[in-house]
């Protein structure tokens, strides 16, 4: 059941603190009278200097089903909120202003407060029989969205779809900075109006730093499909999409010099995007998101392991601690199992101190608990009359 009442008139305006607790099976099936259904059906602002706030949730493996418009797995309809720390997955398929996370998002005066999400994801399918559908939020004004996912693939039946963002209806002097370091990769498909691989009617919201790797199909007139925006707007920039999936970057246009268009495997390729910062926001890997460019906050397994010590040679009944690392440090699990390749040479334990037993040469291999990362490290065992030199650490 829902946390707040459908009605557009009772929103929930408080503040959810989830502390990454996790809702599973969560199946949402509103009446014809409802106007949205999610498990929060309808948040907002009472004023804007008190901002309803969720955070820190999981919902998986959910169903929603509303019986008219506004659906979305976490929440039917937001006036306005601040919402970060979210993960959503399952299914919603209803008539109208479908999406994974939120079935619509920001409308209403800008006196209602801060409209933003950030650090959250969908993997959810979404499907609307009758008009708008995104993969993270169906439709959207003036918002605030940066460093977030969606991953769904998007049906439309009768109107605009993105793999992100179904359409938008900001005005550049509604306030809404839109949408900054996100992306898309499930497939669009719409049978009638706008389609993108990342947003299908983005009116004059300002992207930037994005990418959609989902092809996107359909569209009337048929030039209206892009393979990242389903209609041209000036305030997309810095961004990409797959140009083996779609024809042209954005719909009813040729080229466009500001929607870089890659070929599939360059979209695995870090150094394709000269806009993307892999420094800190960015990372890429052939373990996570089938080898698309993922969000850094996103990553819970290890990407890559490094053994490290000041040497890399040992007598026999010598010992040496082995200090090992999994990157991304900040958010990766930092669970591994180490081993030996020859206990009989040199065995490790399981907090990496090696002992050396008799000469020969071994390898210390180490492997994180989540994912496929493995790291190596080559030990030497010197017999005793043997003067170490050049046997330097790793």
């Amino acid at each position: 059941t829902a946390l707040n009442d459908y009605s557009l008139s009772v929103p929930f305006s408080g503040r959810f603190y989830g502390q990454g607790h996790v809702i599973s099976g969560l199946v949402i099936k509103a009446n014809t009278e409802s106007s949205a259904a999610g498990l929060f059906g309808v948040v907002a602002n009472p004023d804007q200097s008190h901002d309803a706030v969720i955070t820190g949730l999981t919902v998986q493996d959910a169903m929603v089903y509303p019986g008219q418009g506004h659906a979305g797995i976490l929440l039917g309809h937001g006036w306005g909120a601040r919402i970060s720390d979210c993960e959503v997955s399952g299914s919603v398929f209803g008539p109208d202003c479908m999406g994974g996370l939120a079935g619509s998002f920001g409308y209403g005066s800008t006196t209602m407060g801060t409209r933003s999400i950030t650090r959250s994801f969908s993997s959810a399918t979404v499907s609307a029989s009758e008009r708008t559908a995104g993969g993270f939020v169906g439709s959207a004004s003036s918002v605030d969205i940066s460093l977030c996912g969606a991953t769904g693939d998007v049906y439309s039946g009768d109107g605009d779809a993105g793999g992100f963002v179904g359409s938008d209806s900001c005005s550049t002097s509604a306030g809404g900075v839109g949408y900054t370091n996100c992306y898309a990769t499930g497939d669009v498909d719409g049978t009638t109006n706008y389609v993108g691989g990342f947003v299908g009617d983005p009116s004059s919201t300002r992207t930037r730093y994005c990418y959609a790797a989902g092809a996107a199909t359909g569209g009337s007139p048929v030039g209206l499909v892009g393979g990242f925006a389903g209609y041209y707007s000036a305030y997309m920039n810095a961004s990409y999409c797959d140009g083996q999936k779609t024809q042209f970057p954005i719909g009813g246009q040729g080229a466009n010099t500001m929607i870089t268009m890659l070929q599939t495997s360059a979209m695995k390729v870090q150094s394709s995007y000269d806009y993307l910062n892999f420094d800190t926001i960015w990372t890429i890997s052939p373990y996570v998101n089938d080898g698309y460019p993922v969000l850094r906050w996103q990553v819970k397994q290890a990407l890559s392991i490094q053994i490290t010590a000041p040497q890399a040679y040992l007598y026999p009944s010598e010992t040496l601690q082995l200090a090992v690392s999994l990157e991304p440090s900040a958010t990766a699990d930092q669970g591994y199992t180490i081993e030996s390749s020859n206990p009989e040479i040199a065995s490790v334990s399981s907090t990496g101190l090696v002992t050396a037993h008799r000469p020969g040469q071994v390898t210390i291999i180490a492997r994180a608990v989540k994912g496929g990362a493995a790291g190596t490290f080559p030990l030497l065992v010197l017999s005793e009359d043997t003067i170490a030199g050049g046997f330097g650490g790793g």
